[in-house]
């Protein structure tokens, strides 16, 4: 993308992930992001209105999701972020996580015995794949 944050630049993605996968409308289609890309487009105000760019783009937008810990921070000079754009076709998501098993739990009273503490780990077997890679597109380059 390599562009400023807004509702233009998202608009253009969104239409051309929509006529990619298969998308029907703006609203299947979903949008992951970070804070400081909801802090730039939130101060723009549309001219004439008390609408910002935020407002309007989540009024467009499938469902819009904000993360700190689920894209990468942003970096470089001028700091440039990433978004994640995601649908579901048929209602199937485009990444499967298979669970092998029950979870396992095991109790440990020896480790934090002295403070009088118990500990639980818990552990699980699981694949994940993402079976419809279409279905994702990762913006980069969002300022």
């Amino acid at each position: 993308m390599d562009a400023a944050a807004s509702y233009a630049a998202f608009r253009a993605a969104v239409v051309r992930f929509m006529t990619a996968n298969a998308a029907n409308s703006a609203k299947a289609v979903n949008l992951l992001l970070r804070p400081e890309i909801f802090d730039n487009i939130d101060d723009d105000l549309i001219t004439g209105t008390a609408t910002s760019e935020w407002d309007r783009l989540v009024a467009k937008i499938g469902q819009t999701v904000l993360t700190t810990n689920g894209l990468t921070a942003p970096a470089g000079d001028p700091a440039a972020s990433k978004a994640l754009l995601t649908t579901a076709t048929n209602g199937v998501a485009p990444i499967f996580c298979g669970i092998w098993g029950a979870v396992d739990l095991i109790r440990d009273p020896y480790s934090d015995a002295k403070s009088g503490q118990l500990r639980l780990t818990a552990l699980t077997t699981m694949d994940v794949t993402v079976a419809r890679g279409v279905q994702l597109e990762v913006l980069t380059g969002l300022q």
